[in-house]
């Protein structure tokens, strides 16, 4: 999943869906307004599985989405690229692959409106999965492709342009680490070839998730850790100079489960990160955001999420000085405990969530309104049950609200509550639905 900004202030979504599709799931591109209000979303794939994984804007104003599919090309899943217009209307799409299964997981634009391709595929390379580096031309035409690894396995889900010029690629090596998988960082320069590739880690497991090259020109990647820390898995940031020599380096997280997905850095030259975290927040797994100075001190960190996992996956700094995170949550997906929808958190500066969307990407019939409201919400269920259990929780967590109703839309006096952004989950005899509101 990923977010970038689109042409009026708002954003553009990038993931998959169950329901708005051809096939079994297609890859989506949803676009929100600066509120979070949702604009047009389009679907792109065919009679089988295709995912969205990375978007990034074009120089005509339309859009580049970075995937895989098992709809189109070679053999099992190909790497699935699609380029649309400003409204996200498919203009083409390329694949990438050969009999085995390759995947896409980054894109970025280059400055002859060309494109860069990151991610891993078993059909090329070494032996086992390799990472694969494709350069294309602004229609999608390959110019050239590059392998990274050995006969283990070996892959890649990052990339950045780099100020020479080159790429900068994250992800991870079982070949060249020191006893499992170790972080790996692969420089190139513009034509793809390797000028080095170092592995970071320990005696347990390392991932580099996420890179980008900061205001020194340094390297600075998030991903997780389980050689370093509290937990079984702990953030891990990780900056490192221009030849690969590392830097500093720390953990964050406590004693369960915390893993970085996403680093974006800030304009104070600091990083924000986002991931996921059992060790704290209010259900199994909550989004988890950390903001951090240039030396790498934690600034604040945020939870969010409900009873169910959440996860944050992709984060940028927004026009306001705040920043948007996009994950998955089951805890406020409208079909409940089954699915997860598509989750959008848009925070201040200093962490505080001031805006929270979801986006459905299973369908279901339940309808708030109005919302935001002040006194009274309406809840529409769109089918006949004897018993409708509703719960209102806020945004951490906690239940404010729990009635059983005999009728399939009720009406609930909400003037009690405090201004804010409310989770409501209906639970009838065949469904457990959840939806959002702003109490206002």
């Amino acid at each position: 999943m990923a977010i970038c900004s689109n042409k009026d202030g708002g954003y553009i979504l990038c993931g998959q869906s169950e329901s708005y599709t051809t096939g079994a799931i297609s890859a989506i591109a949803i676009s929100i307004d600066s509120l979070g209000n949702q604009e047009w979303q389009q679907t792109y794939g065919g009679s089988n599985i295709d995912f969205g994984q990375s978007i990034a804007k074009t120089p005509d104003r339309g859009y580049i989405i970075c995937g895989f599919t098992a709809s189109f090309g070679a053999g099992g899943y190909d790497i699935y690229l699609v380029k649309t217009d400003i409204d996200g209307n498919q203009q083409w799409q390329k694949t990438f692959g050969g009999a085995a299964n390759e995947y896409g997981y980054c894109v970025k634009t280059l400055p002859d409106s060309g494109f860069i391709i990151c991610g891993s595929t078993a059909s090329f390379g070494s032996g086992g999965t390799d990472a694969i580096l494709i350069r294309t031309d602004s229609a999608g035409n390959t110019l050239w492709t590059k392998y990274f690894g050995s006969s283990g396995n070996d892959g890649t889900y990052s990339l950045a342009r780099t100020s020479d010029h080159g790429f900068v690629l994250a992800g991870y090596t079982f070949n060249y680490g020191a006893v499992a998988d170790d972080a790996w960082i692969i420089k190139t320069d513009s034509a793809g070839n390797q000028v080095w590739a170092n592995h970071y880690g320990s005696n347990g497991s390392e991932r580099a998730m996420s890179i980008v090259q900061d205001f020194n020109h340094d390297f600075v990647f998030s991903g997780y850790s389980n050689s370093y820390g509290n937990g079984s898995q702990d953030f891990y940031l990780v900056r490192l100079d221009s030849a690969g020599v590392l830097l500093r380096d720390t953990v964050f997280g406590g004693t369960a489960d915390d893993k970085s997905f996403g680093i974006a850095a800030c304009a104070d030259q600091g990083f924000v990160l986002t991931g996921q975290t059992e060790s704290s927040g209010n259900g199994m797994l909550d989004v988890h955001v950390i903001k951090t100075d240039s030396a790498f001190n934690e600034s604040w960190s945020a939870d969010f999420g409900g009873y169910d996992n959440d996860q944050g996956f992709n984060i940028m700094p927004t026009n306001d000085g705040g920043y948007i995170t996009i994950g998955n949550t089951w805890s406020y997906c409208l079909f409940g405990f089954y699915y997860s929808d598509i989750y959008v958190v848009k925070l201040d500066s200093t962490g505080y969530a001031d805006g929270i969307s979801t986006f459905n990407t299973t369908q279901s019939s339940l309808n708030v309104f109005p919302n935001p409201a002040t006194n009274f919400i309406s809840i529409e269920t769109g089918m006949i049950h004897d018993v409708v259990v509703v719960t209102i929780s806020d945004m951490t967590g906690k239940t404010v609200f729990q009635q059983e109703f005999t009728h399939a839309d009720p009406t609930i006096n909400i003037s009690a509550l405090n201004n804010g952004i409310y989770a409501i989950h209906v639970k009838t005899d065949t469904t457990n639905s959840s939806a959002m509101f702003v109490k206002q």
